[in-house]
């Protein structure tokens, strides 16, 4: 795979703060990218960074090879992008949006303006115009201009607002589609994470102006800064099971109410260690009644773990 963006310790200060510091990141033709954050990490700064809305203090972008600051024409000929809201007339029809957009871009045929237009769904409503559309239809609308001349890198931020449940759904089959049927390499910066986790190959976390790790998503799910696992019991008598777990010095209290105790454990020999507890509790006849088996991590479960609740409001 081709490295089609690449981001090379960027440091960008707003005055004399400091607000991206020494952030690197590849994005490879045919993934779809997550790129996660609190409010205020960095996201759109990085964002707006790539396609030249905001200048570069230190290091450096390319895109499929082209440093934007150098080549900028050339580097912008592949990307596609819609930061924040897209651009439309909404007294004219989408056709007519659709056809001013690839005016400004060479080689865009009608025919290819009738893909795009299928592409996203949109072929029953094209001729209406924009201001009897959704919320929806114009996202829809505004990835339809972004895909006009073909980019090889798709920039979205928060491109899932507005769209009810299918339109989501539509939108994860669109990228997804692009990225590994049409080598596209799509960056996709949004809050939802359990359509991020459904969306994308790979994921990079920023938090406070640095990414914390950039992995794919099964790595990523492995990944806790805690490196611990949650064990649920249910037993009769829960006095006698706290000594027992008392016993064991990586065995960590999170709740002890009535009939039920949680306790963390190191991830690392999980079976083992949930066997000698188990054999304890019987030994000393606690009563055990139920073992709840730890759930499967999912992507906002390690997100919130990384990177707390919030954010400084920094971008």
């Amino acid at each position: 795979m081709e490295h089609y963006l690449e981001i090379k310790h960027i440091d960008k200060f707003f005055g004399k703060k400091q607000i991206l510091k020494d952030v690197s990141l590849e994005v490879n033709s045919g993934e779809v990218f997550g790129f996660l954050g609190p409010n205020g990490a960095g996201k759109s700064t990085t964002i707006k960074m790539i396609v030249g809305l905001l200048c570069i203090d230190r290091g450096e972008i390319l895109v499929c090879g082209e440093n934007i600051e150098k080549h900028f024409e050339k580097a912008m000929a592949n990307i596609g992008a819609i930061v924040e809201n897209p651009e439309t007339y909404n007294g004219l029809s989408g056709m007519i949006n659709l056809q001013m957009a690839a005016r400004m871009r060479d080689g865009v045929t009608q025919e290819r303006i009738d893909e795009v237009v299928e592409l996203v769904g949109l072929t029953k409503r094209i001729h209406d115009k924009v201001k009897k559309y959704s919320l929806g239809m114009k996202q829809r609308l505004g990835l339809a201009q972004t895909l006009l001349h073909r980019p090889k890198v798709l920039i979205l931020d928060e491109p899932t607002n507005g769209l009810d449940p299918a339109g989501i759904k539509q939108l994860r089959d669109i990228l997804k589609h692009l990225a590994h049927e049409e080598g596209v390499a799509v960056i996709v910066s949004s809050h939802l994470m359990s359509e991020m986790e459904l969306m994308c190959d790979r994921v990079g976390i920023i938090s406070k102006g640095e990414i914390l790790m950039v992995k794919t998503l099964e790595e990523l799910k492995s990944v806790s800064r805690l490196n611990t696992v949650l064990f649920k019991y249910r037993l009769k008598d829960t006095e006698k099971a706290k000594e027992v777990f008392a016993g064991f010095e990586y065995a960590d209290f999170v709740l002890c109410e009535q009939d039920r105790i949680e306790i963390r454990v190191p991830a690392e020999g999980m079976e083992d260690k949930l066997e000698q507890l188990n054999e304890a509790l019987v030994k000393a006849g606690c009563g055990l009644l139920e073992i709840s088996i730890p759930e499967e991590r999912h992507l906002e479960d390690v997100f919130l773990e990384l990177t707390g609740e919030g954010g400084e409001q920094i971008a």
